[in-house]
């Protein structure tokens, strides 16, 4: 049974006349009849009941039309989805961003998305940027908004999304208090807070 079997079935059930389905189809009678009786032999049922004046649907034909019917408009429905899905209109979207994403532009652009996507399900979340690049390589994440720093990006694609300054937090008694900028050289030997370095080895030690 092929997806034609049912199409030619559906425009005898409703046209309940071969020579006008054949003419909705865009072919010729005895094909149609001949796929239809496969159909029937298929199904091991009589579909319709043929006579010289008139076709009419079996009770068993009435049936499969209703089932086919369903089936026909799942189908239909299915490539509406599979559309809207290729021109990125539908479908699901795994997201991931450091958590000092969330002050910045990230909120208003997710707010934005949502507007103009309501039928992809978003889903966002914090963690850190070796985390995000181990889930991206694995396919288990979409996108991710992270801080690089010689981390390996091989076979991603990246794009600048914004640039942060770095502050140096003092307390107000402190030397370099009220400074506009102050050189790195200036810190050596100060104690530091700072981030642990497995978060991110290379710009920890830079």
């Amino acid at each position: 049974m092929e997806l034609r079997h049912l199409r030619y079935f559906m425009a005898v059930a409703e046209e309940l006349h071969f020579g006008r389905a054949a003419r909705r189809l865009h072919v010729s009678q005895p094909p149609l009849s001949r796929q239809i009786r496969q159909l029937e032999e298929e199904l091991d049922v009589e579909l319709f009941e043929r006579s010289s004046r008139k076709v009419e649907l079996t009770e068993a034909g009435r049936y499969y039309m209703a089932e086919v019917g369903k089936a026909m408009a799942l189908l239909d429905e299915a490539g509406q989805t599979v559309r809207s899905v290729a021109k990125g209109e539908e479908g699901s979207l795994k997201v991931g961003f450091v958590g000092p994403a969330a002050c910045g532009s990230l909120p208003a652009v997710v707010r934005e998305f949502r507007r103009r996507y309501p039928n992809i399900r978003l889903t966002i979340r914090a963690m850190s940027t070796f985390h995000q690049l181990g889930l991206l390589a694995k396919g288990r994440l979409d996108a991710g908004f992270s801080r690089l720093y010689g981390h390996d990006t091989h076979g991603m694609k990246t794009r600048l999304f914004q640039r942060e300054a770095y502050a140096l937090a003092v307390p107000r008694d402190h030397a370099l208090a009220g400074r506009e900028r102050v050189d790195l050289a200036e810190l050596d030997g100060e104690d530091m807070i700072f981030y642990p370095r497995h978060y991110q080895p290379k710009l920890h030690d830079a």
